[in-house]
């Protein structure tokens, strides 16, 4: 009974307190509910993917000239060191005889003076009469006594031999002085030294009054109608590029004797604007082993280059030498850029970006010549891309092609 009686107490006391927890918790979900259906539901936000602007450019097929460039100094061929030939006092210069003043053919450069020997000159050729008419006095009287000797035995034998070797004495004095007069002529002429050919003054170290000595250079020359410059290139590139002819006759020789001698173009700049002029592949002048380079001669002659401009080019200027290279055939042209470091492309495939491998068969300072790996009519990204994401969407703009280093 008493059992009975404290089971009823509790369960009044879970009534008491648990039913209005219940009841509030329900009030408040069922709150809940009515708040949230009263409220509609947020906008539904459709995610797009962002395409990456990029700029493309049309693979084509097609046959280019490449060109090797190099730099070179501008140097004259014919560089001549005048020195005098006999020793003296310069007694005559040239009035324009300054650096850079152009000295035509055969003016006099400087003149030494060769007093003692027009003296001398003079002399001997007075005394050279004399000896003469005593060498045929001489003679005469050898041959009047070699008849007495050899007809009637008039004369003796050592009369004979007196006179002939007085006559070979004569002979002897008179060839001494023709070779002194040879000498003083020579030396006159040397006196005077005028210019090998139309050139520049390069360097002076004579002025009137000074004494010279033989084999001191007074005057350096240059001519400045045939010029040369010596280009460094790489001998891979030289291997690959340079055109050699395939019939020549040259065959007995290892050295470079088959090169053809294309023409090349030159250009150095002048401020803000480059001066260009043509020349002539001329030589492989040589081969170092070390650094694997060639050494080209490229030249410039006046004679060949009608249109020389107002501003030419000259000895001492820093130059740029592009060379032709052999025809390439069935290459795609692409801007540098274009190929990756690793010899890698990246194209559009259905707006999407993808990167495939090439082979590489030239590059220059400007472009990238293609052999395999794309085909005609592909889409080339050609865009500065920084690592981006493969298959990626792209929009593309058209890129113009404009050749500035090769041809078709």
């Amino acid at each position: 009974m008493k059992t009975n009686q404290q089971t009823g107490k509790k369960m009044r006391f879970v009534l008491v307190v648990f039913l209005p927890c219940l009841l509030l918790l329900g009030g408040g979900i069922l709150g809940m509910q009515i708040l949230a259906g009263m409220k509609s539901p947020p906008i539904e936000k459709l995610i797009s993917e962002r395409p990456l602007p990029v700029e493309v450019l049309k693979a084509d097929m097609e046959s280019v000239t490449p060109f090797i460039t190099g730099y070179g100094e501008v140097g004259a061929v014919n560089v001549v060191t005048i020195s005098p030939e006999i020793p003296g006092k310069v007694v005559e210069v040239h009035p324009r005889l300054e650096r850079g003043e152009l000295i035509a053919e055969g003016e006099t450069l400087i003149k030494i003076d060769t007093s003692e020997d027009d003296l001398s000159l003079k002399i001997n050729k007075t005394r050279l009469k004399t000896l003469k008419r005593n060498l045929e006095l001489v003679k005469r009287e050898y041959q009047r006594l070699e008849n007495l000797y050899q007809k009637n035995k008039l004369a003796s034998l050592s009369d004979v031999e007196k006179a002939e070797q007085g006559y070979n004495t004569m002979i002897d004095q008179v060839n001494q002085l023709e070779h002194s007069i040879d000498s003083s002529q020579l030396n006159i002429k040397r006196g005077t030294i005028t210019a090998p050919f139309d050139g520049r003054v390069k360097t002076v170290s004579v002025e009137r009054g000074q004494y010279v000595s033989p084999g001191v250079s007074v005057v350096t020359l240059a001519d400045d109608s045939l010029l040369e410059i010596l280009v460094s290139v790489d001998s891979e590139k030289a291997k690959e590029l340079l055109r050699f002819k395939t019939d020549s006759i040259s065959k007995s020789r290892f050295w470079f004797s088959r090169l053809e001698q294309s023409t090349v173009t030159i250009s150095w700049l002048q401020g803000e604007h480059s001066v260009e002029t043509g020349g002539i592949l001329h030589r492989i002048v040589d081969v170092d082993p070390k650094t694997r380079t060639l050494k080209l001669a490229v030249r410039l002659s006046a004679e060949n280059t009608p249109d020389l401009p107002a501003f030419p080019i000259v000895e001492g200027l820093f130059c740029q030498v592009k060379i032709p290279g052999a025809i390439i055939k069935n290459v795609i042209k692409l801007p540098r850029q274009a190929v990756q470091f690793d010899n890698k492309v990246r194209i559009v495939v259905e707006s999407r970006l993808k990167t495939i491998p090439v082979d590489v068969k030239w590059v220059d300072s400007d472009f990238a010549f293609i052999t395999a790996g794309l085909k005609s009519d592909d889409t080339v990204i050609i865009s500065n891309l920084s690592e981006p994401m493969e298959n990626s969407l792209v929009e593309t703009s058209t890129h113009e092609l404009i050749a500035t280093n090769s041809r078709r």
